[in-house]
């Protein structure tokens, strides 16, 4: 009995300690790339220029995870992105000097703010966002006879869900999927005598690198 004791003691003195539970709380950043698609949606009298600017993505990204129990974590993230998101819609064959005339729209930059809760389980943190976004852009109407072209930004919102793997105590990598809604306002080139409102928002799939501190 006391033999059996001894050897159990000592099988378990030798066998290696359980792994800490994985903390994803504190401060983390990191780098993003992906793709995606802008969209602008003018209302009826000009939907002729409706269009898409498909387009890539590639940014920063910095933020804070408190943990709130029960495996939660709430924290805030913010991000900016260089985008080359760009598309165009021929809105008339007009020909003669003018030719076939365009509409178009190049995105730049999207900056977003948002604040994050997510479950961490194990190696994997899943997790949702709303918050605010910003996105800079430059709108133009083309033909034969030249460019005019309109530069501007749009305030709006952000709602994203993702998923984080840890790779060790620091490195991570992540997938997410983005939906910004920039809102409407108004367009005004110099062909038009008249304004048309635009709606305008941005669809983005990236993935990413974080490092914990």
């Amino acid at each position: 009995m006391r033999l059996g004791l001894t050897v159990s003691l000592l099988l378990l003195s030798s066998a290696p300690a359980l792994a800490q539970p994985l903390d994803w709380s504190g401060f983390y950043a990191g780098v993003h790339g992906g793709g995606g698609a802008g969209v602008v949606d003018f209302e009826t009298a000009n939907d002729v220029a409706d269009h898409s600017a498909p387009g890539g993505l590639l940014g920063v990204q910095a933020g804070y995870n408190a943990d709130i129990g029960n495996s939660l974590l709430l924290g805030v993230e913010a991000t900016l992105s260089w985008t080359n998101m760009s598309g165009t819609a021929l809105v008339d064959e007009a020909g003669g000097v003018w030719g076939d005339q365009y509409e178009g729209t190049d995105f730049n930059w999207l900056a977003t703010f948002a604040p994050r809760l997510g479950y961490a389980s194990g190696n994997w943190f899943v997790y949702g966002k709303l918050g605010v976004a910003v996105a800079t852009f430059d709108a133009f109407f083309e033909d034969d006879t030249g460019t005019d072209s309109l530069g501007g930004s749009r305030f709006g919102a952000v709602f994203g869900i993702g998923a984080e793997y840890a790779i060790d105590d620091n490195w991570s990598i992540r997938g997410e999927y983005d939906f910004v809604n920039l809102g409407n306002s108004p367009r005004k080139f110099a062909p038009y005598a008249t304004a048309y409102d635009a709606e305008m928002a941005i669809h983005a799939f990236t993935v990413g690198v974080n490092y914990r501190f």
